[in-house]
């Protein structure tokens, strides 16, 4: 991917991707920098406004990630970091309130954003009830699964190896 960002530099798209795959393999701090460079070039871009704080959060800057999370004007990905950030800051009634608002706008279209915010809150149970609800829906996340950093509390267990066979993505190693 750095390779296509060389290729093509003023295109931010593979700059989100370069981020994302640095998150994936544990580098908050790299997928920052490649974020910024994305806002810069497309400063509305929806994915980078969602993936940009996700780095925040991951790199355990919940506070920060809370208030860039606030500003996103999608209201699923708003709610989905919402939840995740109030979590992370122990403010557990506003993270079920973020989340409950969150399944009642996207449940019929975004059961994988649905199954993120369980997961990263350690609710293992019902992230895998998401997940084969978001695999029903054909929802485009489920291809993000293998290497989505906001699913890190899944890895390991069982029941995503199942989970990953029925969508045909191989085990995790």
């Amino acid at each position: 991917m750095r390779g296509v960002v060389e290729l093509h530099p003023l295109n931010p798209g593979p700059r989100n991707t370069l981020g994302i795959l640095l998150l994936a393999q544990g580098d908050p701090a790299g997928a920052l920098l490649s974020f910024d460079k994305g806002v810069e070039l497309d400063p509305g871009s929806v994915w980078n406004s969602f993936w940009r704080p996700s780095a925040l959060l991951l790199a355990g800057r919940a506070e920060e990630a809370c208030a860039a999370f606030d500003r996103i004007t999608e209201k699923g990905l708003r709610l989905a970091g919402l939840a995740m950030a109030y979590h992370s800051l122990g403010r557990d009634a506003d993270s079920r309130r973020a989340l409950d608002d969150l399944e009642a706008c996207c449940a019929a279209c975004d059961g994988y954003k649905i199954a993120d915010v369980h997961a990263w809150r350690g609710d293992k149970d019902a992230a895998l009830r998401w997940l084969e609800r978001s695999r029903d829906q054909h929802d485009a996340g489920v291809t993000f699964l293998k290497y989505d950093p906001l699913m890190q509390r899944l890895r390991g267990d069982p029941r995503l190896a199942a989970f990953l066979a029925s969508v045909r993505l191989p085990p995790d190693r």
